[in-house]
């Protein structure tokens, strides 16, 4: 998990000179190896991780599609942010969803 945490974190220090199309295969890449770990329980503090890694990526993986004009596919990465920000019950995460997404994904 410590893998994802800091790939999430790398992740939004932006592009650093790669192409987006790269950045994004790479993210939906990192998330799909992330998303099973969701679907199993777990205990509290790590299901909050998780959540949280799951934010920052869906959110980068979100603002590709944003930079390269595909709307539709930004939207659904920002719904699937918000969600993972809801749940991890970090309060800035959760602002974040207020300030940043949902602006652009209009839900809540």
């Amino acid at each position: 998990m410590a893998d994802l945490e800091a790939a999430a974190e790398s992740y939004g220090y932006g592009y650093h000179g790669r192409e987006p199309t790269r950045v994004l295969a790479d993210l939906v890449t990192d998330f799909t190896t992330l998303r099973p770990l969701l679907t199993v329980p777990q205990p509290a503090p790590v299901r909050a991780r998780l959540c949280r890694t799951a934010r920052r990526m869906a959110g980068m993986t979100a603002t590709v599609p944003h930079d390269l004009g595909s709307r539709r596919e930004s939207r659904a990465w920002f719904a699937t942010a918000v969600r993972a920000a809801a749940e991890s019950g970090d309060p800035q995460l959760r602002a974040w969803n207020m300030l940043g997404a949902v602006p652009l994904v209009g839900v809540m």
